[in-house]
């Protein structure tokens, strides 16, 4: 201990400004309610066209892409080619991967 400080406190509290760095990706992501939106629709239908996506929410394209992005960059969203198509499906494992991290960040 050195100057009423144990070796443990520190190194805890970093520990958990790691972790929610880790998290700020996901945490930005689920953010805003639209993004939430999504990935609601994407956890029912398991698959949706961007465009079809877009015309659900009430979203212009280009919106709806630049919130699929945010989404991507944080690994909930994977997307994939179908010849003009763009498709986008919801990554489960990584968004119980990231509840889980968050669950240890707050300590539930």
């Amino acid at each position: 201990m050195q100057n009423g400080i144990s070796e443990s406190g520190p190194r805890t509290q970093l520990e958990s400004w790691g972790a929610a760095l880790a998290l700020k990706p996901y945490l930005h992501a689920i953010a805003d309610p639209t993004r939430l939106s999504m990935l609601h629709e994407l956890a029912q239908a398991g698959e949706h066209q961007v465009l079809e996506l877009a015309r659900l929410l009430g979203l212009s394209q280009p919106l709806a892409s630049w919130h699929l992005r945010i989404l991507k960059q944080a690994g909930l969203v994977s997307t994939r080619r179908l010849g003009r198509q763009v498709l986008c499906r919801l990554n489960r494992e990584r968004l119980s991967e990231c509840k889980a991290q968050f669950d240890a960040l707050i300590n539930l």
